[in-house]
């Protein structure tokens, strides 16, 4: 029996639910369990390093220890490549404290810093200063391979991490598998093995080149260092310099003029 409203007309629309609209702030996947460990066994791989420190200072005084710690620190301005040879030829270290130095510090600063690459790294990309712009570079080198990762996956990027240059870096192998959608825990495993193995081999290969170098002139060593040493200081201030004037271009686009 009708009520005396008329029926929709057969063209009309259907009346719908509204769409409920998405939350602003979508939540974040909870981190992985093993990720509270890494810098728990980060902080023993430090003390590891200086217990060597320490065990330098009592069997060979205060410029053993001296020349230990330079062989640790001159790995953050110098990489695996400018450090080997300065600890071998201008600290005259023997070959294996400088690979244990160099891999002790390497691992240590990877394993302490993983879980600011995992859970912030856009974050910290983005901000002001010099970290802020050392990620924004990395992750423009990074993109460069990204087609080759993507596509064999953990081989390449396993090559990437045994060449020498900027892309054997750890960050850079941390980024890398993050933009291309590598599993986190292989990716630590297979840099913290590349840092050992890398470190070991160019060692063998520096002191026997230039160990057959200095059978010709005792100098090629030392002068090989030195101006590898200057390069890799001037190639780093010059990337710098660079991205910051790159930065400051790109911040002059965005300001509208007054």
């Amino acid at each position: 029996m009708s009520d005396g409203s008329e029926p929709p007309a057969p063209d009309a629309p259907l009346p719908h639910a509204p769409e409920l609209a998405p939350p602003a702030h979508m939540p974040k996947p909870p981190a992985p369990r093993w990720l509270r460990w890494v810098p728990i066994v980060g902080a023993c791989v430090l003390l590891a390093d200086f217990a060597v420190l320490g065990w330098q200072y009592t069997v060979g005084g205060a410029q053993a220890a001296g020349n230990y710690f330079l062989a640790c620190i001159q790995l953050f301005a110098l990489g695996k490549e400018g450090s080997i040879p300065v600890g071998l030829f201008i600290l005259h270290m023997p070959a294996q404290l400088v690979a244990t130095a160099i891999i002790l510090t390497d691992l240590a600063f990877v394993l302490l810093t993983y879980p600011l690459f995992h859970l912030a790294f856009e974050a910290l990309s983005t901000k002001r200063g010099i970290l802020g712009a050392i990620l924004r570079q990395a992750k423009a080198n990074a993109v460069k391979h990204r087609t080759t990762v993507e596509r064999y996956g953990f081989a390449a990027l396993g090559l990437f991490m045994i060449l020498p240059g900027p892309m054997s870096s750890p960050p850079m192998g941390i980024i890398l598998g993050r933009l291309v959608g590598l599993r986190p825990l292989p990716v630590l495993l297979l840099i913290c093995a590349a840092i050992a193995t890398t470190t070991a081999v160019w060692t063998a290969i520096y002191l026997f080149v230039l160990g057959e170098a200095a059978e010709l002139d005792n100098r090629i060593p030392l002068v090989f260092t030195l101006t590898l040493t200057a390069f890799i200081l001037g190639h780093t201030v010059w990337s710098g310099i660079r991205s910051h004037r790159r930065e400051k271009a790109a911040e002059a686009a965005r300001t509208p003029p007054r």
